[in-house]
């Protein structure tokens, strides 16, 4: 039930810091929710590179950095209280971490006939999906009980489309034959690197997606690598931001 933990921290953190003043332009009763990865400095202390290339450093908050190891990616939600460093290069903020959960973070894998069982091809809804730095996010639904499921990005062995030179990309769920009991939440990134192309600083890519209606979903997306932290863009779903479900749902097990 991490969702609800999680959820309910957002709620709470709220609540008590509406009697809090203010620290300089920032509200100390406004929160954030961002995606980033985490940079250990010393011992137990980090900061949170942010994918539009900010970064965050906590000064106070429950979370520390023991419980990360270095490079993992997490959704942070956290208040600004103050501006570390701020111009058009770079931007850095003091903030109060309110909660901090690991993000499930895989790698685009190639996918063969031999492999189709073990990677599966169950439904699976994609609520919102967005490029961040070198990450293609996902918010997902997927219905289960009681068993871990698995979650990937495959490329087939002919991904390329050779009109447009787009890259084709597949979101595969297998649910291990898990019974629909429970509707589960799940954000998961993508490490699109393995995409990139010599003498070129982007990709076009489509991704298709089986969804509870057995429909084919897809969207298209240019991953763009030659500037650092570019925000490139996704089209034909909801969103192309961060954007987090505010949905009372359970978080299920998957990998």
């Amino acid at each position: 039930m991490k969702t609800k933990i999680f959820l309910m921290m957002a709620i709470l953190a709220m609540t008590f810091s509406s009697c809090m003043n203010d620290y300089g332009y920032y509200s100390a009763d406004e929160y954030k929710l961002s995606l980033g990865n985490v940079e250990k400095t010393s011992g137990s202390d980090y900061r949170v590179a942010l994918d539009n290339g900010s970064f965050l450093y906590p000064s106070v908050g429950h979370s520390t950095g023991r419980w990360f190891d270095d490079g993992q990616r997490i959704i942070i939600n956290y208040t600004i209280l103050g501006d570390k460093s701020a111009n058009d290069a770079k931007k850095e903020y003091y903030v109060r971490v309110n909660d901090a959960e690991k993000v499930l973070t895989k790698k685009v894998i190639p996918i063969y006939e031999s492999m189709e069982d073990s990677i599966g091809n169950n439904p699976i809804v994609v609520r919102d999906a967005w490029i961040g730095d070198k990450y293609l996010n996902f918010e997902l639904n997927f219905y289960g009980d009681y068993k871990t499921h698995m979650i990937n990005l495959v490329k087939p062995e002919v991904a390329e489309d050779e009109n447009n030179g787009t890259i084709r990309l597949e979101l595969r769920h297998n649910s291990y034959s898990d019974v629909h009991r429970y509707r589960y939440y799940a954000i998961v990134s993508f490490d699109l690197t393995s995409l990139q192309v010599d003498g070129s600083d982007e990709v076009k890519f489509v991704v298709t997606s089986k969804d509870y209606n057995d429909e084919e979903k897809s969207f298209d997306g240019v991953y763009k690598y030659g500037d650092n932290r570019a925000e490139s863009k996704t089209t034909g779903i909801i969103g192309g931001k961060e954007h987090f479900s505010t949905d009372d749902t359970p978080t299920g097990k998957y990998q």
